[in-house]
């Protein structure tokens, strides 16, 4: 597939965890490079997000690489795409196989970001 403004990227994808022997096991995830065009949302795209997910970072992306929201996963996780040192979970994924230039879009936001965002106003503030 080719696109233009194409970014390397990679996305980790977990393998079954569970349980060996009484006791939980979590899977290491796998590391695999793929190609997409990489854009940040535009305002509408933003607010239509699902509540808790609007004020995250979140970028979309056209691929020929099937990735997985933690809906479709076998594994209960969603497929995380890691860009510029932070991984980004996948929240939609749209394909589109129309023959011409068969594509899946994804929607994927900034994970933690809040939570390390608070940790620091906390630790300013104390």
């Amino acid at each position: 597939m080719s696109l233009f403004n194409t970014f390397n990227l990679t996305y980790k994808r977990d393998s079954a965890s569970g349980y060996i022997n009484g006791e939980w096991v979590e899977s290491e995830a796998a590391a695999v490079p793929f190609s997409c065009s990489w854009q940040p949302l535009n305002g509408e795209e933003q607010q239509n997000l699902p509540e808790g997910k609007r004020e995250k970072i979140a970028y979309k992306g056209y691929t020929s690489t099937r990735l997985y929201t933690a809906d479709q996963s076998n594994t209960s996780q969603a497929d995380r795409i890691v860009f510029d040192g932070d991984d980004y979970e996948v929240i939609s994924v749209q394909p589109w196989q129309n023959g011409i230039i068969s594509h899946y879009k994804f929607v994927a936001v900034k994970e933690k970001e809040w939570h390390i965002q608070n940790w620091k106003i906390q630790f300013i503030l104390y």
